[in-house]
């Protein structure tokens, strides 16, 4: 699929995102196949297991630890951004955005923003963190300090 699409890209270009549902070493072939891969559990399956702000911590460290597979249209994705849902507060939603952000992940989200409270359409409107995520520079920040969520991580492999 990866080789198809990349021949139309002469013609029309295609973004290729693969949803590998967390599949911890798609980063080591992926890159090959696609311009984005998944690096953590959607939040939508997770979400019977763990809350929401967890889920963020932990697919924010998950993802961290593919970072060296990332670069110019290479990008890990640690999921979906859960801003405007209702299931963060307002810090928390600014937060995970600016992670997102850092991380040179893609910047999906599914919710109406028609319905979205204000603060959290100024969160994905953030010009700031927009241009840091799209700018040149494509090198995905990790956690470098306080990072004690991966121990937890990848001893506790079945919980993703």
């Amino acid at each position: 699929m990866g080789k198809a699409l990349n021949f139309t890209e002469t013609i029309n270009p295609i973004y290729y995102a693969m949803d590998n549902c967390g599949d911890s070493k798609a980063a080591t072939w992926a890159p090959d196949v696609a311009h984005s891969w998944g690096t953590t559990i959607p939040y939508t399956l997770a979400a019977p297991h763990s809350n929401a702000w967890t889920w963020v911590q932990n697919s924010f460290i998950k993802n961290s630890l593919s970072a060296l597979s990332a670069g110019a249209g290479r990008y890990n994705n640690p999921g979906e951004l859960l801003v405007g849902r209702g299931l963060l507060t307002a810090d928390e939603e600014a937060t995970q955005f600016a992670l997102w952000a850092v991380a040179k992940a893609p910047l999906l989200y599914s919710a109406n923003i028609t319905d979205m409270p204000f603060t959290s359409q100024a969160i994905l409107f953030n010009s700031g963190l927009v241009s840091i995520n799209q700018g040149a520079l494509n090198k995905q920040a990790t956690c470098a300090t306080g990072c004690v969520l991966t121990e937890t991580i990848l001893s506790s492999v079945s919980s993703w």
